[in-house]
């Protein structure tokens, strides 16, 4: 009897469970005004495997699916690119994660509307040389729609047993909303709690019927930027092509080297001869954690990335898939003749050379991949060169055209 009670109050649990989700919407705006939206929902990893089982499908399916809904909704949305789709699990609880990067303020919004949120991300900028000046964010909502910002169709459970439970699961959940914007802060309502950075608004289960809004904006001060010649990587770079010290240098500038993250460098070329360089790094799950630890340490001991660089994301692709690079963007072009020992651009713009930096990679398999270079050229063609450890120990000029 004992046995059977405690059966049954499992089971009791793990139904209460299976409507309890929380939502996780983080919002990050980069200079541009582009930038990266991760929807995220959690549930218990118990409700989890049993819906999949009364569903008789697995975790494959469940990606397949929402890869596939996520991209209709990408295509029916002008300015979203789709950066990734998991589910990851994590302790006792299961993530199933959307990122989207998107163009502008107009298409956040769109994405967003499909949640029943009303957002509107406005981009100030100064009225003759359109410089970003600040930005404006608002999100409103009469109530929230739990089955609308969870968003992950037939697989979304609300009442399963048909037992009454369904207001302890709504209780159960939340709405978290995370919002980075770069500038100072002049405007935030409510107040809340700020995270590196991130201002964080929770919205738990019995808020739900309640209106729902949110109102930050930033203003971006005009950067001082230090001498060009200055900046990295071209600085760095400069001390691994010269001298004895030179590997040392370049081990110490790219320790993410070590397996867990990749180093991208992207080159945009414009048809005066400029160039707008992205150093950024690709990671796995594990790397991506220490990710924004290892960027503050940059800014800190770097004071030339926080001066002449800002926040920057994008999808590379490698090894047959996307994948999504974090790190920086220059907020000024370079002349080519700045990256001379990095980059040679043809005179008229239809080629580049990238030199490799000599390292020592007897110790790693050859094939393995080191660094990915990628050009963007002036009429918009691309090229990119996943650069092997071979090639780094050879230290082989790599020639790219579109």
């Amino acid at each position: 009897m004992k046995k059977f009670l405690t059966v049954s109050v499992l089971l009791t649990l793990v139904l209460l469970l299976a409507g309890c989700y929380e939502v996780d919407l983080r919002v990050h705006v980069f200079e541009t005004g582009e930038g990266l939206l991760t929807h995220a929902v959690k549930l218990p990893t118990m409700a989890y495997n049993m819906r999949l089982s009364s569903m008789q499908t697995d975790t494959a399916a469940l990606t397949k699916e929402l890869q596939d809904s996520t991209a209709a909704d990408i295509a029916s949305i002008d300015g979203l690119t789709l950066a990734g789709v998991a589910v990851v699990a994590e302790a006792n609880k299961t993530v199933i994660e959307r990122q989207l990067l998107f163009a502008d303020g107009k298409a956040l919004s769109a994405y967003l509307a499909l949640l029943g949120l009303d957002a509107k991300l406005q981009h100030k900028k100064t009225l003759f040389c359109q410089r970003t000046k600040g930005f404006d964010f608002t999100l409103h909502a009469a109530s929230v729609d739990q089955q609308k910002i969870v968003r992950i169709g037939r697989y979304y459970e609300d009442n399963p047993s048909g037992m009454g439970e369904q207001k302890q699961m709504i209780q159960a959940s939340s709405l978290t909303v995370a919002v980075n914007l770069p500038g100072a802060l002049e405007t935030i309502a409510p107040d809340t709690r700020r995270d590196e950075g991130t201002y964080v608004w929770n919205v738990t289960g019995e808020q739900y019927q309640q209106p729902l809004d949110v109102h930050l904006a930033v203003k971006t001060a005009k950067t001082a930027p230090l001498a060009m010649l200055d900046q990295p990587p071209t600085k760095a770079y400069a001390m691994v092509t010269d001298g004895d010290g030179g590997q040392e240098n370049f081990a110490l500038f790219t320790r993410r080297l070590g397996g867990r993250f990749i180093p991208v460098l992207h080159a945009r070329l414009d048809n005066k001869g400029r160039v707008d360089l992205s150093l950024l790094w690709l990671t796995d799950e594990i790397g991506a954690q220490y990710g924004p630890y290892y960027r503050r340490v940059d800014e800190m001991m770097l004071p030339e990335i926080a001066a002449n660089y800002f926040t920057w994301m994008e999808i590379v692709a490698l090894d047959g898939r996307n994948r999504l690079a974090a790190g920086y963007r220059s907020r000024q072009p370079f002349a080519a003749e700045q990256l001379n020992g990095m980059f040679a651009i043809a005179k008229d713009g239809s080629s580049a050379t990238f030199f490799t930096p000599k390292v020592d990679t007897t110790q790693t398999d050859s094939e393995r991949p080191t660094m990915v270079v990628k050009v963007t050229f002036a009429d918009g063609r691309e090229a990119q060169h996943v650069v092997h450890a071979k090639e780094l120990q050879a230290n082989t000029p790599i020639l790219l055209r579109p």
